[in-house]
């Protein structure tokens, strides 16, 4: 399975990043806080201040809490750098 690397420095980049492997149904491979998380995103949305938030399911990777809790909901990171896996 290949990689397509992204370098991601905007919001409007992180957001057609998301909305391509939510379409696609693709999983990311991205660095948050210092952490590789690998995640799958299912929903994707603006909130009214235009924060890009979304529905993940974690399923690799580093977090803080461990991976009890694999769903992640909320404003994504604006400062991250990921990547897709092309299936």
């Amino acid at each position: 399975m290949g990689v397509v690397q992204a370098k991601i420095q905007t919001v409007e980049d992180i957001y057609r990043l998301v909305r391509t492997a939510v379409l696609g149904k693709r999983p990311i491979r991205a660095t948050y806080h210092g952490r590789d998380r690998w995640f799958c995103p299912h929903l994707l949305a603006r909130s009214h201040e235009s924060h890009i938030r979304g529905l993940c399911y974690q399923y690799a990777g580093e977090s803080g809490s461990g991976l009890q809790a694999p769903w992640l909901t909320g404003q994504l990171a604006l400062h991250c750098s990921g990547e897709t896996q092309q299936s």
